[in-house]
C-alpha cells in the first residue's frame, strides 16, 4: 500500500483539482498528476472525470474516498489519544471488587478520592474474587479487592479490614432485644443463608449445619439477604458491611457468637511499576476500611 498515493488522492477529493491539492501538500502538479495516475492504475479505476476545470469523483472514486476518510479519522483518534496519555501522564486507574463492598462503601470511597482527585479517570469492574486475582496476575488492572486471605508468588495481598459476622432482624423480632445472638438462637427461625458465599467462610457452614429444624431461604449475596430481611422474611446472620447499609430500612444488627469474621484483601501484581495514583487510590482505600474495622469491632 502506498499512503502517500492516497494522501494524494484525498487531497485531490477535498480541493477539487490537481493544483490545489499540489499547493495543499506543498509539492508540484506534476507530482500530484503522477500519483494519481499510479493510483488508478493499481486500482484498475477510473477515479476522475474532468469536467470543466475541476476533477469530479466517479462513483468508485466517491466510495474510495469514503473508506479512506474513515482510515484518516481512525488516524486522527491515534493522535487524539497520545496526547491524552501525554496530559494524563498515569492519570488513569483500573480497579476490579467483589460485589460484597461495592453496594454503597466503595462508590462513597471512590466518589470522595474522585473529588479530591479531579484529572483522574476510572474504570471499576465488578467480578469475584477468583476473577480479580487473574486479573491482577495478568495485570490488566491496577489493583483489586477481594474477599479472603491470599498468598501467590506473583502477587502482594494487602489486608483492608475484617468484617465481623452480625445477626440481622426487624426492629420488632423477637432477637432484637437480645444483645447477642447464637446459633441456638435460630432454632425454629427462618433464616436466610448464603451457601455460596459462606463457602469462603466454611465456620459459617460448619455452624449451620448443626440446627436441623432451622428453615432456610439460600441467596447469593449478603446484600440480597438483608433486602429479603427487610421485606419482613425471617432473619440473616452476614457481614456487618452490608447489615450497616441496611440500618437506614429499620433492621438491626447484633454480634454473633462465636465470633467469626471475613477479611478484605487488596491485590497488587509484583514487580509491576504502580502509578502515583494507584498509590494514593489504594492508600485511601485501605485508611478508610481500617477506620471501618475500628467502628464494628467497638460494638
Amino acid at each position: 500500500m502506498n499512503f502517500q498515493q492516497y494522501e494524494i488522492f484525498r487531497a485531490i477529493m477535498d480541493t477539487g483539482s490537481v493544483s490545489a491539492a499540489a499547493d495543499r501538500l506543498n509539492i508540484s502538479q506534476p507530482s500530484v498528476s503522477k500519483h494519481k495516475m499510479a493510483l488508478e492504475h493499481r486500482l484498475e479505476l477510473t477515479l476522475f472525470e474532468r469536467k470543466g476545470n475541476r476533477l469530479v469523483a466517479t462513483p468508485e472514486g466517491q466510495a474510495l474516498y469514503e473508506e479512506v476518510q474513515r482510515i484518516y479519522s481512525g488516524i486522527d483518534h491515534l493522535e487524539d489519544f497520545a496526547s491524552a496519555l501525554r496530559y494524563n501522564q498515569g492519570r488513569s486507574l483500573s480497579v476490579a471488587a467483589i460485589p460484597l463492598i461495592s453496594y454503597r462503601w466503595l462508590p462513597r470511597e471512590i466518589a470522595r478520592f474522585m473529588n479530591t482527585n479531579q484529572d483522574v479517570s476510572l474504570s471499576l469492574s465488578l467480578r469475584n474474587s477468583s476473577w480479580i486475582l487473574g486479573a491482577v496476575a495478568s495485570r490488566k488492572i491496577d489493583f483489586g479487592i477481594v474477599q479472603g486471605e491470599i498468598s501467590e508468588p506473583e502477587i502482594i495481598a494487602t489486608d483492608m479490614m475484617d468484617l465481623p459476622f452480625v445477626c440481622v432482624c426487624p426492629q420488632d423480632h423477637r432477637l432484637a432485644q437480645n444483645h447477642t445472638v447464637s446459633i441456638d438462637d435460630l432454632k425454629d427461625e427462618l433464616v436466610v443463608t448464603l451457601y455460596e458465599y459462606d463457602k469462603g467462610v466454611p465456620e459459617m457452614i460448619q455452624l449451620f449445619e448443626t440446627i436441623k429444624s432451622m428453615l432456610r431461604l439460600d441467596v447469593s449475596s449478603s446484600h440480597l439477604a438483608c433486602e429479603f430481611v427487610s421485606q419482613g422474611l425471617g432473619v440473616t446472620v452476614t457481614d456487618a458491611l452490608a447489615a450497616l447499609d441496611f440500618q437506614a430500612a429499620g433492621l438491626v444488627m447484633k454480634p454473633f457468637e462465636p465470633l467469626i469474621t471475613t477479611r478484605i484483601t487488596m491485590l497488587r501484581a509484583k514487580n509491576l511499576s504502580e502509578s502515583d495514583v494507584a498509590k494514593s487510590a489504594g492508600k485511601h482505600l485501605t485508611a478508610s476500611a481500617q477506620a471501618l474495622q475500628k467502628m464494628f469491632f467497638k460494638k
